[in-house]
């Protein structure tokens, strides 16, 4: 009913008129319906192509894990012991296998605090210059503000281009400071210098107690070589340097246990397999030149003059300490020189070790200073230590017994490149992942394979081959969603029996479909029948798109060998329709020709053409082309359809509109009919008034 009509109802004629206009209304949709259950029918089968569009591209996407060979192989390596050595393998990498000793895991250089703290307790103010290896020194302030453990720790961490990381370690009651580089590998060495403002900045109090300056050989102007000799270190191992050795070839002596013998010979080598120390090369950037930094050693003897320890090859504040005890009343006679300043022992004169001290002390070096300290195990010996020297010279009796120590300080881990011996030769790299040794393998090193047995290496072997498995679950990948196809077909185009009880016999339903077949239509939305046909049952678009894609999967690939030239011969059959994969026949054949395999599912050329090629292709042709974007012909046939749809909504739209006018226009006509009844009624009713007065 239009606002602002006024509806009389059959007030006077008694007619029912809105009963009326509802079947008025249902007679006049009766178009409109047939309208609206052909749009339904399109948008069931709208919804259906959608259905096959998502099932085709996801056929499509496993196609395209095996339309090129770089995608199509798969290789693994296989580790003989995964708890030493795990490694992946990429296509561009060589089928081959090659034996491994891992003697080295990579680990990153770390220092402690000597002792612990509590949360409260202040280090003292000054500087910290922290360096790492060859990198960049930063120096951070240390004040009143951050000065406790942790305020230290977040200063560090705070400074932009650190190369480490604090933090502080909690054991209940105090904390313990930690450095670690932030980088492993043998070259990543801690060096932290301390400038706390008093005269020596290695002593045991002030910030200096965070020192932890490495031992540093004399500076060289290259890499330069040194001629033949030996290195005495830490008064107990040799390590033999040849004529052509250079600063480089030293440390990596020195950082390889396997070139370190007994002190004194030349035949008995170091048994253990701890690390001893470990050294890098550094260059000085302000002039060029090069040094020696190692941590771990205590003590440096050479017979290389250039790399003896009495020339100015160690840095400022290094600490000097006897390595024995010496007796305090007997020392033999001789010169000791401190920074070109020289303190003489009377010759012929035995000079006692706190005479030592006092004369050292009195040189005229103001910051040069030297203690002594009893051994707590025999009170008529002790130890010599000189602080804040740059070179020295000792008499005979202080010959190799003296040692650098400023490492206030403690080691808690080395600075050590990860180190693998594969098929003979040594590698060394600074992480435990390595992905540069082997052409297209990855390397994760877990442990190394030294036997506690044996007391040496095991050796393992890594084989890198073409993965059946990984292959063969392409295959499935492919064939799951090619079977998922079948199954849209089958409940889509297929007829089905209802799983609920009809009325109409199944003989009945099957002169149906008989009906079907022969190109006559039936009722399909007919509730009595025991079977249900699918949306596009019949539907050409549909039909052609699963011939296609059937016969396609019959198809012999030309180039290669004929023997797996179908997926019949490689064990993959359909049955039904659908793909069945025989996993022992098909990882024959990949053993038997993997290439004729491949070039299967990946030849692209105009001769030949492969399985997955042709498939993708066809998809393509289908759907839309991927390249042109082009629609296909499942494409084109959806927007067809939703043509209709759009079409069919704005009949509909018009059609009611025009019902609404006409039923308007109706009731208009009925209200007019309505009034005028009412006018007649009453003149009947004046008249009938009149003729009964006149009559009385």
């Amino acid at each position: 009913m239009a606002s602002g009509t006024l509806a009389v109802g059959g007030l006077m004629s008694g007619i029912d008129t809105e009963s009326m206009f509802a079947q008025l209304r249902e007679a006049y949709r009766k178009p409109v319906e047939l309208m609206e259950e052909r749009k339904t029918d399109y948008n069931v089968k709208l919804s259906a192509y959608s259905t096959l569009q998502a099932k085709l591209t996801a056929l499509r996407t496993a196609a395209k894990e095996m339309d090129t060979s770089s995608e199509f192989t798969s290789l693994s390596a296989t580790s003989t012991d995964e708890t030493v050595l795990t490694a992946t393998a990429t296509s561009t990498a060589k089928s081959m296998s090659y034996n491994f000793q891992v003697t080295a895991l990579a680990q990153a250089n770390k220092v402690a605090s000597a002792r612990a703290y509590s949360s409260t307790e202040t280090l003292g103010t000054g500087t910290m210059t922290i360096q790492v290896g060859n990198g960049t020194a930063k120096t951070i302030t240390i004040d009143s503000g951050n000065n406790t453990v942790q305020g230290i720790a977040d200063e560090i961490n705070g400074t932009a281009g650190m190369d480490v990381v604090a933090a502080t370690v909690y054991d209940g009651s105090k904390y313990t400071l930690m450095i670690s580089a932030k980088e492993a590998g043998d070259e990543n060495i801690v060096n932290i210098a301390i400038d706390d403002g008093d005269s020596t900045d290695i002593d045991s109090t002030g910030l200096s107690q965070l020192s932890y300056d490495n031992f540093k050989t004399k500076s060289a102007a290259s890499y330069e070589t040194f001629g033949a000799g030996t290195i005495t270190i830490n008064n107990a191992y040799d390590i033999i340097v040849s004529a052509t050795d250079t600063m480089q070839d030293i440390v990596d002596k020195i950082n390889d246990s396997s070139n370190w013998y007994d002190k004194g010979s030349t035949t008995v080598k170091y048994s253990g397999s701890a690390t001893i120390a470990k050294a890098s090369v550094v260059t000085d950037i302000s002039n060029g030149k090069v040094f020696i930094r190692a941590d771990g050693v205590d003590t440096w003897d050479s017979d290389i003059a250039a790399l003896e320890y009495n020339d100015t090859f160690q840095q400022n504040n290094m600490y000097f300490q006897s390595i024995s005890s010496i007796n305090t009343a007997d020392t033999n006679s001789g010169d000791f020189t401190f920074n070109g300043a020289t303190h003489a022992v009377p010759g012929g004169t035995p000079e006692t070790i706190a005479q030592i001290a006092t004369g050292i002390n009195g040189i005229g070096t103001p910051a040069v200073t030297a203690t002594t300290v009893t051994d707590s195990t025999d009170a008529a010996k002790a130890y010599l230590y000189v602080t804040n020297v740059d070179s020295f010279t000792v008499p005979g009796a202080f010959e190799g017994l003296m040692y650098v120590n400023s490492k206030n300080m403690t080691r808690s881990q080395y600075s050590q490149d990860a180190t693998v011996v594969i098929d003979g030769a040594t590698i060394k790299r600074s992480s435990n992942t390595i992905d540069d040794m082997l052409t297209g393998v990855t390397l994760n090193l877990n442990k190394t394979s030294y036997n506690t047995t044996t007391l040496s290496y095991d050796t393992l072997s890594l084989n890198v081959a073409k993965d059946s498995t990984a292959m063969v679950e392409k295959f499935e990948t492919i064939a799951d969603a090619y079977n998922d196809l079948v199954e849209f077909f089958e409940e889509y185009q297929g007829v089905q029996l209802k799983e609920d009880a009809s009325a109409k016999t199944l003989e009945d339903g099957m002169k149906d479909l008989i009906t079907i077949l022969s190109g006559d239509e039936i009722e399909q939305d007919d509730d009595d029948s025991p079977i249900k046909y699918g949306p596009l049952m019949g539907d050409s678009t549909t039909s052609l798109i699963k011939s296609k894609l059937f016969n396609l999967s019959f198809r012999d690939v030309a180039g290669v060998n004929s023997a797996y030239n179908n997926l019949t011969e490689m064990g993959i059959s359909l049955n039904f329709g659908k793909m069945s994969i025989d996993k022992e026949k098909l990882t024959e054949a990949i053993s038997a020709d993997s290439d004729a395999i491949i070039g299967f599912f990946t030849n692209d050329t105009t001769t030949s053409q492969g399985f997955a090629v042709q498939l993708i292709d066809a998809i393509d042709n289908m759907v839309e082309n991927y390249a042109g974007d082009q629609k296909g012909i499942l494409l084109a046939r959806q927007d067809g359809i939703q043509s209709t749809i759009d079409r069919l909504d704005e009949q509909i739209a018009r059609q009611d509109a025009r019902i609404e006018a006409e039923l308007e226009r109706t009731r208009a006509q009925f209200n007019s009919l309505e009034v005028l009844m009412g006018k007649y009624q009453t003149t009947s009713s004046y008249l009938a008034s009149q003729l009964a007065s006149m009559a009385g």
